[in-house]
């Protein structure tokens, strides 16, 4: 079975490196900006202001392992995971039958295999069924909102 993991690199300016920025800029950071440095620990005004090519730099993130990974942007779930076709969801849906057919959910086990939501996961496989039904010539459905 393929990995279906991928390795994102978040980067992210560090609050010391941003107070020394605006200290040196001559700005005075926001109320909000002021309880961020406090609540990290980060002095103002900086008590060391770094050079100007160290207060730019942007530092990989250092996420806990059990932390998940933060959401980039919201992609349509009718973009994600393209490999995961109605007809190859169909046949692993058939799979998880055959393994326990007493189970009766597999459309869960599906979304955690896939990382689809359920929802999804149903409208893959009756565009699959259509298409198969048609010749292979149906026209994919793409939203319900008119535009």
């Amino acid at each position: 079975m393929p990995d279906n993991t991928r390795t994102v690199t978040e980067r992210r300016v560090t609050p010391a490196a941003f107070a020394a920025w605006l200290h040196a800029q001559g700005q005075e950071p926001s109320v909000h900006v002021l309880a961020w440095f406090k609540h990290k620990g980060v002095a103002w005004p900086p008590v060391a202001a770094a050079p100007a090519a160290a207060v730019l730099s942007l530092v990989p993130a250092q996420a806990p392992a059990a932390a998940a990974p933060a959401p980039v942007g919201k992609v349509p779930q009718k973009a994600m995971h393209p490999k995961w076709t109605g007809e190859r969801l169909a046949q692993k849906r058939a799979e998880l039958k055959a393994t326990n057919p007493q189970n009766r959910d597999t459309t869960q086990q599906l979304a955690e295999l896939s990382g689809l939501k359920a929802r999804e996961i149903t409208r893959r496989e009756k565009d699959a069924r259509e298409d198969a039904a048609q010749g292979g010539k149906a026209a994919k459905r793409t939203t319900r909102k008119a535009a």
